[in-house]
């Protein structure tokens, strides 16, 4: 017995398979996407956002986001605490640095979203 996948019927009469997103499609994705969504995500909040947070809002299981957390440790942007309302928690702050790149990060997806719909683009 065959396994189902679900396919696309193209003009010419020819089937292709569709790809799913999947974890592990997920996990192929570019680094940068999922790198610029934790600077924002852990600057939205002045006092930092727990590894866990990061882990649902970025959607990466949590040993890619503490993988992906340490990197960030490393180049400078992040510092990572125990959460002082829970010991076990790992908070994570942006740095000096961080906060510095965190504009640049929301400048161009504003401008790349004014962009796909066709709007002008103020200059700041």
């Amino acid at each position: 017995m065959r396994a189902w996948w679900p396919q696309r019927t193209h003009r010419n009469g020819s089937r292709s398979r569709l790809l799913l997103p999947t974890p592990a499609t997920l996990s192929c994705a570019p680094r940068g996407i999922f790198r610029t969504r934790l600077i924002v995500i852990v600057g939205d909040d002045p006092a930092g956002a727990r590894v866990g947070r990061v882990r649902d809002v970025v959607g990466v299981p949590l040993p890619a986001s503490s993988r992906l957390v340490r990197r960030l440790q490393r180049r400078g942007l992040v510092h990572v605490e125990r959460d002082p309302d829970d010991g076990r928690a790992t908070r994570v702050r942006l740095t000096h640095a961080g906060w510095h790149t965190r504009p640049t990060i929301l400048a161009r997806r504003h401008h790349l979203i004014a962009e796909a719909l066709g709007q002008t683009v103020p200059v700041r």
